[in-house]
């Protein structure tokens, strides 16, 4: 499974090209925060290790049509999966012009009762995060109305 999730990695690192620059924020580890880079927003939730937070803004960084969204990456239990990219729509943004989004983080990876995500390469994070990345890319290009008919089916 190891070799599948880093083979994962490295293609999706060659889609998005060469590292850009390091993008620096400060962060309490002891509460959420907020990044913000021009028109980038991340929020984090109970995300505590740095590492998973510096992969998740450097891929983000690099997906220009999402700098204009919301996107909360949320680190908690999940059941079905290691990670879930979701829209989040609600009557208080369903006519708004910005989009908003969570990704859900698992602690563990999927199936396995002793392997922590903060533990899993940097590479694979960047490849598992790209992922959820191009499903919230896909969300994107759908008006409000038309996500919430989507969520329905």
């Amino acid at each position: 499974m190891f070799n599948y999730l880093y083979l994962l990695a490295i293609a999706s690192l060659a889609l998005l090209g060469q590292k850009d620059a390091a993008l620096n924020h400060s962060a309490n580890a002891e509460s959420d925060s907020t990044y913000t880079k021009a028109q980038l927003i991340i929020h984090f939730e109970n995300v505590k290790n740095e590492k998973i937070r510096n992969s998740f803004t450097e891929v983000l960084w690099r997906y220009k049509e999402l700098h204009d969204c919301e996107i909360t990456l949320v680190q908690s239990p999940i059941k079905s999966s290691t990670m879930q990219a979701q829209p989040i729509v609600k009557l208080a943004n369903l006519f708004g012009q910005t989009k908003k989004y969570r990704v859900k983080l698992a602690l563990l990876v999927r199936d396995s009762k002793s392997i922590k995500v903060a533990d899993l390469p940097a590479d694979v994070l960047t490849g598992w995060f790209a992922h959820e990345l191009g499903h919230i890319v896909d969300y994107h290009t759908r008006n409000n109305f038309h996500m919430l008919f989507f969520g329905f089916k």
